[in-house]
């Protein structure tokens, strides 16, 4: 009888134990609030930056497609970045048009009728900003 009364205190100081860590964690659970989502989980973020991505790589490749359709020769994503996009040069609004003027200074002869052929092919694509026709037009290097 002894040990069952000895045993019946031990639970019940277990069970005391175990409900002030419940009401513990509790009290934890309502200082915290309503559960959130966090962000950098938030999957439709990530959904959104990869159809982003994927709809930048697709619209680059179709004007990459277009540009170089009635070019006649071959040129490479490398070559066209170099020889059109890493060139210094100007940019001109007036109230009838958009001009972009690239420079050809430091190019060889080849890679200045290449870029002649991009800009022939860039204007036949006859691009339009706010309606303003876009105008791709080469500066002579200085000789």
């Amino acid at each position: 009888m002894i040990q069952r009364e000895n045993r019946l205190v031990s639970i019940k100081e277990d069970l005391k134990d175990t409900q002030m860590k419940a009401e513990k964690i509790n009290a934890q659970i309502e200082k915290t609030g309503e559960p959130r989502q966090r962000a950098d989980r938030d999957f439709r973020k990530q959904l959104i930056m990869t159809v982003r991505t994927l709809i930048l790589e697709n619209c680059l490749m179709r004007f990459w497609k277009t540009l170089t359709e009635g070019f006649g020769t071959k040129i490479g994503m490398d070559n066209l970045i170099d020889v059109l996009f890493n060139r210094s040069g100007a940019y001109v609004e007036t109230s009838s048009q958009i001009d972009y003027w690239v420079s050809t200074k430091g190019l060889s002869v080849a890679y200045r009728e290449k870029i002649n052929k991009l800009a022939d092919a860039f204007n036949a694509m006859e691009l339009n900003r706010q309606g303003k026709p876009i105008q791709l037009k080469i500066r002579a290097a200085p000789t």
